[in-house]
């Protein structure tokens, strides 16, 4: 079993031992490439996080699971696994991400972005093309954590339909609120981080195994997964969105910068608007 980690000097082990890329039976150009990006995660994470570091990170990641992917399509006979989230994971399941967009994409999408007020933010959010798209049908992960902030008749207009989620018209919550609500979030992550089998985690397990429902017939690779998902039990299809927490750990870390991005780059604006596809 092949292991890559970048939060060790080593980038790759084997049974509990540190292993060099020139021990493999790699391409010569995959094992430089390993090698730089040992270098650099080693010099980065003695440096300590600063903005510089943030944004390198989400690179980094990237860059570990396509050396991951690189090393299994080397050697297709190893089991590749990816150190995240406290845990070591095939890389098959390192690939489950949900996606976002930076800017607004008109269709069948969430939009989140920035309004001065609380009228005409859905045409506002199109003019201005500020925000973040989601696809709507996996708004409820979202929504799990701003509805104890939007109105109760909003709350009424969301509903779950057999292809996902639907949220008609718009709501809109304050710079303040949407700080406590981000709160909210982080607390959440903290959880799933180091205390997965915490009772106050039992609510967002439940919506995180609803979020598979949809998830896994867009995850390509998960074709295998959902396979054997749809003869599951219910609790069956709870453990397995557990183990894959890291998946919404991933959405959120991603999500709560973007989201405070745009209160600092908008200070003109005062609330974040939550649009819905409107026809």
């Amino acid at each position: 079993m092949l292991r890559i980690s970048s939060g060790y000097d080593a980038c790759l082990w084997r049974d509990g031992w540190a292993v060099s890329p020139d021990e493999l039976p790699i391409p010569s150009a995959l094992r430089e490439k390993i090698k730089k990006f040992t270098k650099e995660s080693t010099l980065h994470t003695l440096r300590g996080a600063d903005v510089t570091f943030d944004s390198w990170l989400e690179q980094h990641r990237l860059e570990e699971i396509e050396i991951a992917l690189a090393l299994k399509k080397a050697i297709p006979y190893a089991t590749v696994s990816l150190w995240k989230w406290n845990g070591w994971l095939e890389i098959e399941d390192c690939q489950f991400r949900i996606d976002m967009v930076d800017g607004i994409v008109v269709g069948e999408y969430f939009w989140i972005g920035p309004t001065p007020d609380t009228k005409d933010g859905y045409h506002i959010l199109r003019k201005k093309r500020i925000g973040i798209t989601l696809h709507e049908k996996l708004f409820f992960i979202v929504l799990f954590f701003l509805k104890g902030y939007v109105t109760p008749y909003q709350q009424q207009r969301f509903q779950f339909r057999e292809e996902g989620a639907v949220w008609y018209g718009e709501d809109y919550v304050s710079y303040g609120d949407i700080a406590k609500m981000l709160c909210d979030i982080e607390n959440i992550i903290k959880l799933l981080k180091y205390q997965l089998n915490s009772p106050k985690l039992e609510p967002f397990l439940h919506c995180a195994k609803r979020a598979f429902d949809f998830l896994l017939p867009d995850f390509v690779q998960a074709s295998y997964y959902y396979d054997i998902w749809l003869t599951m039990s219910d609790t069956e299809k709870y453990h397995f969105a557990k183990r894959r927490s890291y998946v919404f750990i991933d959405f959120y870390e991603r999500l709560i910068p973007k989201i405070q991005a745009l209160m600092v780059q908008n200070p003109q604006d005062k609330y974040i608007c939550f649009a819905g596809y409107m026809k």
